[in-house]
C-alpha cells in the first residue's frame, strides 16, 4: 500500500487562486487537503465545500483562534508599543 499524503493548511481569502492551488497539490500527489479557514469575505470557505461536494480531496474545518485579522492587529500593536518604548 503507498503512502498517504495529506496536505495541513490555513485558507485565507485565496478565492483567485484557489482552484489552481488544489490542482497542483493534486499533480504533486497530495491525496487529501485539509484546510482550514476563518470566516473570509471572498467566499473561499464556500468554494472549498463545494469542491468536497463533488468529490476532490478536500476537507474543509473552521480553524480553531481567533481570526487572522486579530492576530495581526495584535502583532501589530505590539511590535509599535516596543518601538515607541525603545525610541
Amino acid at each position: 500500500m503507498a503512502d498517504r499524503i495529506t496536505a495541513l493548511t490555513i485558507v485565507h481569502e485565496v478565492l483567485p487562486t484557489l482552484l489552481e492551488w488544489v490542482a497542483h497539490l493534486d499533480l504533486v500527489g497530495v491525496d487529501r487537503i485539509v484546510a482550514f479557514t476563518h470566516p473570509v469575505r471572498d467566499r473561499s470557505d464556500a468554494l472549498l465545500d463545494r469542491l468536497a461536494q463533488i468529490g476532490a480531496p478536500v476537507i474543509r474545518r473552521d480553524a480553531p483562534g481567533p481570526p487572522i485579522e486579530t492576530l495581526a492587529h495584535a502583532a501589530a500593536s505590539r511590535d509599535l508599543a516596543a518601538a515607541r518604548s525603545s525610541a
